[in-house]
């Protein structure tokens, strides 16, 4: 019951933010196959783009149920739509757990201001989601990584803006 008091107030600011939008902007993008970059560019306005990121690193530093919360409300009309919080928290927490200090210096700000974008890349023509079976594999060549295998969707690379894409990836 408490992680419902102390979310009641984020979860409506959240809503507020998608019901400005409304419904229509959601089915637009839908049908139109449409990044949605202004629901995108208005969490970044407001800070929320990394709920879980420390202020430390330009993030809002909100709880594990706050940042549920927010991709809950967020995916009101449409999990898709909440796939750029969900990916930059996820992504951030690992780096947080995992990276060096220069790369958390110099990533998680950037991401808190929406200049960087995280992805995803799960799903396998054989094991889909699995991720147990995924047979992908990346190694280290000198400056570069050599991956082999194949991903048939990768969350957030339909992102605008100029995301590094990989080469020789099916």
């Amino acid at each position: 019951m408490r992680v419902v008091e102390d979310t009641a107030e984020w979860r409506a600011a959240v809503y507020g933010l998608v019901d400005e939008f409304g419904v229509d902007y959601f089915r637009t993008c839908y049908r139109e196959r449409e990044y949605p970059s202004e629901l995108y560019d208005a969490v970044v306005e407001r800070g929320w783009m990394t709920p879980p990121l420390p202020a430390a690193y330009g993030g809002p530093g909100r709880s594990h149920a706050e940042t549920a919360v927010a991709i809950e409300e967020l995916a009101r009309y449409g999990y898709d739509f909440a796939m750029p919080v969900l990916l930059s928290a996820t992504g951030t927490l690992t780096l947080l757990d995992h990276g060096s200090e220069a790369q958390r210096e110099r990533l998680l700000p950037a991401v808190a201001d929406g200049e960087v974008r995280f992805s995803i890349g799960l799903t396998e023509p054989e094991s889909g989601s699995d991720a147990a079976g995924i047979t992908t594999s990346a190694r280290r060549e000198d400056d570069d990584y050599v991956v082999e295998g194949a991903k048939t969707y990768q969350s957030g690379a339909l992102a605008p803006g100029d995301v590094p894409k990989l080469t020789g990836v099916q």
